[in-house]
């Protein structure tokens, strides 16, 4: 017996998919906490680079590189969820302590 998904969204309207049903209370909430994670990410991955060029032997290695690729990748993420997030209407239900709830993004100097 076969079982198929069908995606809930298309893949090109947002980098995360937003299940059926979900409110769009709920989705602003779900979305802002998944972009206060990767800001986390960001400020570690910030934090490691800064911590590896002030080692008295720092050099410019193929694993600093790996690792300064990851912090852009999760800038770019970072990005495209932000725009992302802008596209979910805001949630209109009177008294919502949710009801004008803002993207707290972050940015960090390179």
């Amino acid at each position: 017996m076969e079982l198929t998904m069908t995606p809930t969204s298309s893949p090109a309207s947002s980098p995360i998919p937003v299940p059926q049903g979900e409110s769009l209370c709920f989705s602003r909430r779900k979305f802002a906490m998944e972009m206060e994670v990767l800001n986390l990410k960001i400020i570690s991955q910030t934090n490691l680079l800064g911590n590896i060029q002030r080692y008295p032997q720092y050099e410019e290695t193929e694993l600093f590189q790996v690792e300064q690729n990851e912090l852009s990748i999760l800038q770019g993420k970072r990005d495209q969820m932000a725009s992302a997030f802008q596209s979910i209407d805001p949630c209109e239900i009177t008294g919502c302590p949710h009801l004008s709830c803002k993207l707290n993004s972050k940015t960090s100097s390179n």
